[in-house]
């Protein structure tokens, strides 16, 4: 049995669309069709229904799919294992949550290419909660996100922490602000999934409220931005996004009085996973690209988080 041809099921199943597939696994249309029959002949049995669009798995299908996951990660890992053993190569695949991906990634990638040319990074925005699955599946090897996590049985190591500070048409002039001073009723917030939401909303206590005031949730922080700066009212950003705020915007954020809301932002990952020395190149380039006062605080306020 071909392995490739596993992994061609495993991404089949994953897009349910052959030419994404194909496009995926950098063959043509019909190299990722003759696999999969080439696959079902050796199986004996059908594994998708052709005339369904998306594409579904049959029945003998689904109950496979599991074991092709675990045979095709464990070759991958065989593989890193072998190519990393000796020296600083081979691929991670690392899931991040949006919040921190859109400021984080662009700080650290450049050096990290450049630095690391033999280390294949696989990056892709999830949420917690995906993340922490993939991981769990062996689909990703580690993830980027706010600890700390309640229940994970994944290690988790702190890499920075970063305060929330406040971005509002109508800045209060006042050096220092408290939670109570939000106008809760003119707060964007992100859509439901993200952890930030749920953080935001612990920060001002919303969950005690019968009105939230918010007509609308966005995206991604850009959107909340833009909002705020088109419709008025306030939101909630992290720290090492303000600073890539323009001038302009940046004389509309308020800091939060000490000790600041925070988030910690971890690296998660198996405790055993055989590629810990990547995993620790990157914990260490990451924490190269941030400021040296973010990677300590004995003083701050760490918001909690609902998944």
């Amino acid at each position: 049995m071909n392995i490739f041809h596993l992994k061609y099921f495993v991404v089949l199943a994953k897009k349910a669309n052959y030419r994404e597939a194909a496009q995926h696994c950098n063959i043509s249309q019909p190299a990722m069709s003759m696999a999969i029959k080439s696959l079902e002949q050796k199986l004996g049995h059908p594994l998708i229904y052709r005339q369904k669009n998306p594409i579904r798995l049959t029945d003998f299908g689904l109950s496979i799919l599991s074991h092709a996951k675990k045979i095709v990660n464990e070759y991958d890992t065989m593989m890193d294992y072998g190519l990393s053993k000796n020296e600083l190569s081979g691929r991670v695949r690392l899931g991040i949550i949006p919040t921190i991906a859109s400021s984080l990634i662009p700080q650290f990638i450049g050096h990290f290419i450049q630095e690391y040319p033999n280390i294949k990074l696989d990056i892709e925005e999830m949420t917690t909660v995906n993340i922490l699955s993939a991981i769990d599946e062996e689909e990703l090897d580690a993830g980027i996100v706010a600890t700390p996590l309640e229940g994970i049985k994944l290690s988790a190591s702190p890499m920075y922490y970063e305060d929330f500070i406040a971005y509002s048409s109508r800045p209060l002039h006042k050096k220092y602000i408290i939670p109570s001073d939000l106008d809760i009723d003119k707060l964007w917030l992100l859509e439901e999934g993200h952890c930030l939401r749920s953080q935001v909303i612990n920060l001002c206590e919303l969950r005690s409220q019968t009105k939230l005031g918010v007509n609308y949730s966005a995206g991604s922080i850009e959107t909340l931005i833009n909002l705020v700066d088109s419709y008025g009212g306030i939101t909630i950003i992290p720290e090492l996004y303000a600073k890539s705020l323009s001038e302009e915007r940046k004389s509309k954020l308020m800091l939060f009085d000490k000790p600041a809301p925070a988030r910690e932002i971890s690296l998660i990952f198996h405790k055993y996973s055989v590629k810990q020395n990547l995993l620790e190149v990157l914990k260490n380039s990451i924490g190269q690209s941030v400021p040296n006062y973010m990677k300590i605080k004995d003083d701050f306020n760490n918001v909690p988080i609902e998944l």
